[in-house]
């Protein structure tokens, strides 16, 4: 896979990465994480950057062990159905 050099600006900061992600799915990112600061610059406009920025990250983090641990009860029942499934097949037979 070839590597793309990118220039984000991210609360008000250049940088440039160079990854394998496709460079339009990065602007997606940088545009969701830029609006989650500035949900929190507009909540507390006295608050730094640097603290909003800090507080769009727990809420990332928050959100994303949320998902992980509904993904995996998602799976625990998709295994448990699958099991079902062949336990009534061996059952037929």
């Amino acid at each position: 896979m070839t590597k793309n050099r990118i220039n984000l600006c991210l609360a008000r900061q250049n940088f440039s990465i160079v990854c394998d992600e496709d460079p339009d799915y990065m602007k997606q990112l940088e545009t969701s994480v830029n609006n989650r600061i500035n949900t929190y610059q507009r909540l507390f406009p006295t608050m730094s950057t640097s603290k909003c920025t800090l507080l769009a990250m727990l809420s990332l983090e928050d959100e994303l062990r949320k998902t992980k641990t509904s993904y995996e009860a998602l799976e625990d029942k998709v295994f448990q159905i699958g099991g079902m499934n062949n336990a009534a097949a061996q059952k037929q037979e």
